[in-house]
């Protein structure tokens, strides 16, 4: 039976810790290290959804891309969402480990998994900022085909001219823009912009696709699963997105 130390193993030779932003808080965020598991849940984030389906079971181990815990914690209350979530984990002896801006990093991670919806080749690009997101000169496709590959809302310039330069950035690209602006990036694909990234990309000549936070990462957890079956974790695993 596997372990939270083999599934620890393979996640960080993908997505190294060390490669997380400074900030971020990844790896093992609930659960005991060595205890068997008997089933493996992944998800974007710790929701309703994982909730319900972990009723009734025990030693699960859930896998996300969103860690639970960002700041030190001042009290644990059963009745509000995060010690709510606590209290389901430590009654069903359950594990969660989160794999964050290291996935995001990560070669074949959160980014290349969007990248690769556009029918483009991720090793083709070049990094965005840090290694993170990438861009790509005179790709072969046009405005029209992009905004019908994923659901998206415009947002920034209106222009329909060819795409020159074309950016990615999953979840939020709000970091970004500065970035976006002084490579001349003209299409720029993200998770989720603020208002004023809006009026400052419209003022710059940037369209961004804003595909929605979740909707632009979504896309990593059947990756996950797919690597994990790769590398003989021989356990129940289910993806819930």
């Amino acid at each position: 039976m596997a372990t939270i130390l083999d599934i620890k193993k393979i996640m960080d030779k993908w997505a190294p810790p060390d490669t997380a932003e400074e900030w971020d808080n990844v790896g093992l965020q609930i659960g005991d290290p060595y205890l068997e598991l008997t089933e493996i849940i992944i998800a974007l984030e710790v929701d309703e959804a994982v909730l319900a389906y972990l009723e009734d079971k025990q030693s699960c181990c859930v896998i996300t891309h969103h860690p639970l815990f960002f700041k030190a914690l001042r009290q644990i209350r059963y009745d509000q969402d995060l010690g709510h979530i606590i209290q389901v984990f430590s009654k069903g002896n359950h594990h969660l480990f989160s794999a964050h801006t290291n996935l995001d990093y990560a070669k074949d991670g959160v980014n290349d998994c969007l990248i690769e919806k556009y029918g483009l080749l991720p090793k083709q690009g070049q990094p965005l900022l840090h290694g993170f997101g990438k861009f790509f000169d005179m790709p072969a496709v046009s405005y029209e085909t992009l905004c019908a590959v994923l659901p998206c809302e415009k947002k920034g310039a209106v222009a329909v001219d060819p795409v020159n330069r074309l950016a990615f950035c999953a979840g939020s690209g709000h970091g970004f823009i500065k970035r976006v602006i002084d490579l001349r990036v003209d299409t720029f694909i993200t998770g989720e912009i603020t208002y004023h990234d809006h009026v400052t990309c419209r003022m710059n000549g940037v369209r961004v696709l804003v595909l929605g936070h979740k909707e632009s990462e979504n896309f990593i957890c059947n990756r996950i699963h797919d690597v994990l079956v790769k590398q003989k974790i021989e356990l129940p695993m289910i993806v819930l997105d």
